[in-house]
């Protein structure tokens, strides 16, 4: 039993109460007790839930965000040096075509050309066919490396 005046507890068959002298006679008040609420337990797991799902939202947004932020690409080595410059090829000297190092620049095979007789063409060179030219391997041809 409880005293209705202050709430302490009051013993069975006592007149007064011992902590503020209230008159309990015959009276029984009874403190109710506390119990947790099923309802504040199910809106704190609907909190949860809600947060745990506008977190993910989050983290898809960011990771959708930072793929459509870098223009699609997403390996920064693809992307193409801008710091290359061209240079002329050394080896060409810039023409794109080197001398035939079969004939020496003469279209003829070595030892086959005989200035007092005159140009042969059944022995052209069949590296340069008969230009004394060949194409630069280096640059592959453009000149510039």
């Amino acid at each position: 039993m409880y005293c209705p005046k202050c709430g302490a507890s009051v013993k069975e068959g006592a007149s007064f109460c011992h902590s503020c002298g209230e008159r309990v006679d015959g009276i029984r008040i009874e403190m109710p007790k506390r119990t947790k609420a099923v309802g504040n337990q199910k809106s704190l797991v609907k909190k949860v839930i809600i947060g745990i799902v506008f977190l993910l939202i989050i983290v898809i947004a960011v990771k959708i965000g930072s793929v459509l932020g870098s223009g699609g690409t997403a390996n920064p080595v693809d992307l193409p040096r801008s710091n290359k410059q061209a240079v002329q090829c050394a080896p060409c000297n810039g023409m794109g075509q080197i001398r035939c190092g079969d004939c020496s620049g003469t279209g003829y095979r070595l030892g086959e050309w005989d200035p007092v007789r005159g140009e042969s063409k059944r022995h052209t060179c069949v590296t340069c066919n008969g230009s004394g030219l060949k194409r630069c391997t280096y640059c592959d041809g453009t000149g510039w490396r």
